[in-house]
C-alpha cells in the first residue's frame, strides 16, 4: 500500500511541478508582452527593471525543471526498486 501511496504523491508533485512550469512561461510570455508595450510608451523606468525580471523568472523556470526532473529520476529509481522486490517476493 504504500508504493502506491508515495507513487500516488510523486505523481501529484509532479503535476504542481508542472503547473508552475506553466506558470513562470505565461509570466515570461506576459512581461515580453509589457516590454513590448513599453517601448511604444517610451519610458525607461519600467524598462529597466524588466530584465532583472525576466531573470528571476527565468532562474525560477531552471529551478523547476531541475526539481521536475529529479522528481522524475526518483520515481524510476523507485519503481524499479519496488519491481526487484515484487520479483523477490514472487519466488
Amino acid at each position: 500500500m504504500d508504493k502506491l501511496r508515495n507513487e500516488g504523491l510523486m505523481e501529484t508533485i509532479g503535476h504542481e511541478l508542472e503547473d508552475l512550469k506553466s506558470y513562470q512561461k505565461a509570466i515570461m510570455q506576459k512581461l515580453a508582452k509589457n516590454e513590448g508595450s513599453n517601448i511604444r510608451l517610451d519610458d525607461k523606468r519600467p524598462e529597466s527593471m524588466l530584465p532583472d525580471l525576466e531573470q528571476r523568472i527565468a532562474d525560477n523556470l531552471f529551478a523547476i525543471t531541475n526539481a521536475l526532473e529529479d522528481l522524475v529520476g526518483q520515481k524510476n529509481e523507485q519503481a524499479a526498486k519496488d519491481k526487484v522486490v515484487d520479483l523477490m517476493q514472487a519466488s
